[in-house]
């Protein structure tokens, strides 16, 4: 007999959970100076690195996988199947325009950094590239973003540009707004007359890796 079929809202659930339990592991294992690196978290559920990114992509959990999760996680069964932190029961995700963003809970990055988070308005997105560079925002810098918050200048901000989601600092003075880069090999993005940046979320935090 074939397995039934998981519902997608577990789905959402077990793989929204997971993310979560994956980065307050990896914080943890910066913050004592290790790598953190995705092949150490695969060995500690004891399957293989491919295995592991295949979760992260989507691939469905089911509920042996789940138990061995938890399990390795320090977690009781069931916890993957449960809204966890107050969190409203998921709906499936739904596609980002970024290929290199993803959306998974960022409460355990808010909470090992001390700030509120508003997990309708939060979202989670990598840097990709070194247009940030001077601001001490690398390529893989991960960026808590608040969708929720009206930009203003100075901030940094995260836009869509050409289908991609860019980090950039907003500059709105004296009738002039543009995106700044902080590197010099980048150029400033003008806002033509009556044309609206495309802001998609304020940059309130970030974590970097060293090694």
């Amino acid at each position: 007999m074939p397995p039934k079929p998981i519902p997608p809202e577990l789905v959402a659930l077990r793989q929204r959970n997971t993310l979560t339990l994956w980065l307050r592991w990896r914080l943890r294992e910066l913050a004592e100076g290790r790598s953190g690196e995705d092949r150490d978290f695969a060995d500690r559920l004891e399957i293989a690195g491919s295995q592991w990114s295949r979760i992260k992509s989507g691939t469905p959990i089911g509920p042996k996988l789940a138990r061995r999760i938890e399990s390795a996680c320090g977690q009781p069964a069931g916890w993957l199947d449960q809204p966890q932190d107050g969190q409203p029961e998921p709906r499936p995700a739904a596609a980002l325009p970024c290929h290199d963003s993803w959306a998974a809970s960022p409460r355990a990055l808010a909470d090992a950094l001390g700030l509120g988070v508003n997990e309708a308005a939060h979202r989670l997105v990598r840097m990709r590239g070194d247009a940030m560079r001077d601001a001490g925002i690398l390529d893989g810098s991960l960026l808590l973003v608040d969708q929720s918050l009206a930009a203003r200048h100075g901030d940094l901000v995260v836009v869509l540009l050409d289908g991609e989601l860019s980090c950039r600092q907003l500059h709105r003075q004296d009738g002039v707004v543009k995106l700044l880069p902080a590197h010099p090999d980048f150029p400033e993005i003008m806002a033509q007359e009556g044309q609206e940046l495309p802001i998609w979320g304020v940059v309130t935090a970030s974590v970097r890796q060293f090694r």
